[in-house]
């Protein structure tokens, strides 16, 4: 089997070989407008974010005269917790200061709304924009009876890639963690994959963990953390270093790789957990389908694919900058996720974009492989585009995808950090329990 590596799944930094690697930027023209010359938009994310800033990069180069500056709320210079970060904003928000746009991932955008911190998009953005360039369902969890107060310009699918027989064990969380240890392999190769791994089997078990009322069903929490636990202990680490110090929380975005990259031999796992998808990750997940003899698949809830929205937009009301803001949203929802294609750790909500971006030529894109204790090499790798009838099929499932449920941030923190203690025996699983469904009443 040849030493190509598998899709771990994770963010992909593709380096284009020689100068020019993006036609769109070659042609791409600055413009000036004078209602907006000398005007700098203010753009909050509560942590650091290299989409946003790959975006506002690509925003100033084409509209020179309005600068860009992101505001980070919680960061380790800062030294600000997600609490205090959140507190702050929401103060300043009161106030009528603060961002001009807020990217609202990892925040709760209807309580924003609620609180009229957020403007209605018509006011701000070219309805036809909206329509014609996002995927319908996905603006529908950001509207209300008074307009669209948020919009969505980018997904994650969730995933696995490797042997056929794992990725049709993994429709069943207990199917797929037998056939791991039977295999006597680790498929977590250091501590950020197993907190991805761990999110993939969140997003699968969580939405059982909640009966009709709100109210946790501790039977279904407590096979959540029985399934941790299993994960925890089928762990491993390339580098030889111990796991256990984590856990899965020590308050870690799960999300965020910033632009790491993290490869492995998918010739020595049986799979890999695959949070990440982005066009890149799939082309490269369709090769080692389509060449290498493996296969992949996608999260799913009662036949449907589960999705996740990234680089969700709001304008705030305060904001004195709202035609510049309206105008950031058009690029990043048009040319920026085209333009920026390679640097994006997400799939495009425009579905156009999103087609012709699966079907369209594949660049040889260059990673950096990390994998048992060897020094790290780089090689060149190339991805198979899908077939018009593939991308074709995936974008159909897309129109159908479902939102991920319960990725309240607050919530899966609390169960994450305290799988974590139960798993590295800081607490007993009765513990555990009576913790948490105490305080996810609470909030």
């Amino acid at each position: 089997m040849n030493r190509l590596f598998g899709v771990c799944g994770l963010a992909i930094l593709m380096v284009c070989l020689g100068a020019g690697c993006s036609k769109q930027e070659e042609e791409s023209k600055p413009e000036n407008n004078p209602d907006t010359e000398g005007k700098t938009l203010t753009v909050y994310s509560l942590t650091e974010d290299g989409n946003v800033q790959f975006l506002a990069d690509g925003f100033h180069e084409k509209y020179p005269d309005i600068s860009v500056e992101i505001r980070y709320g919680s960061t380790e210079e800062n030294g600000k917790t997600r609490e205090e970060a959140i507190n702050l904003l929401s103060a300043e928000l009161e106030e009528g200061k603060g961002a001009d746009l807020i990217v609202l991932d990892r925040l709760d955008a209807e309580s924003y709304r609620e609180k009229e911190f957020l403007v209605d998009l018509k006011d701000v953005v070219d309805q036809k924009t909206l329509e014609e360039n996002v995927f319908s369902h996905m603006l529908e969890p950001y509207k209300d009876e008074e307009g669209q107060f948020a919009v969505p310009c980018g997904f994650s699918l969730y995933g696995i890639t490797g042997e056929t027989e794992a990725v049709n064990a993994f429709t069943d969380v207990d199917q797929l963690l037998d056939y791991a240890e039977e295999k006597g392999l680790p498929f977590a190769v250091n501590d950020y994959n197993l907190a991805e791994a761990a999110n993939v089997i969140y997003l699968k078990d969580i939405p059982a963990c909640f009966k009709e009322d709100g109210s946790v069903d501790q039977q279904n929490l407590e096979n959540l953390f029985v399934h941790l636990e299993k994960l925890f202990a089928l762990s491993g680490n390339s580098f030889e270093e111990d796991n256990t110090e984590y856990g899965f929380g020590d308050d870690r975005e799960i999300s965020s790789m910033d632009n790491a990259v993290e490869w492995i031999y998918y010739d020595k796992l049986p799979f890999v957990m695959s949070p990440y998808l982005n066009v890149n990750g799939i082309k490269a997940a369709n090769y080692l389908a389509s060449e290498e003899g493996l296969a992949y698949e996608y999260l799913e809830r009662d036949g449907q694919l589960v999705y996740q929205d990234q680089m969700i937009l709001g304008v705030t009301a305060g904001s004195d900058q709202m035609e510049a803001a309206g105008t950031f949203i058009d690029y990043v929802l048009t040319e920026g996720l085209t333009e920026k294609r390679q640097d994006l750790l997400m799939l495009p909500a425009n579905q156009k974009i999103l087609e012709d971006l699966l079907q369209g030529e594949q660049e040889i894109f260059t990673i950096s492989s990390f994998g048992y204790g060897e020094e790290p090499e780089m090689i060149d790798v190339m991805g198979k585009d899908l077939t018009k009838e593939q991308s074709e099929q995936l974008t159909d499932r897309i129109k159908n995808a479902v939102k991920a449920e319960y990725t309240n941030p607050e919530i899966r923190e609390v169960i994450l950090q305290a799988a974590g203690e139960e798993c590295l025996g800081e607490k007993t699983m009765e513990q555990v329990l009576g913790e948490t469904s105490q305080e996810i009443a609470e909030r």
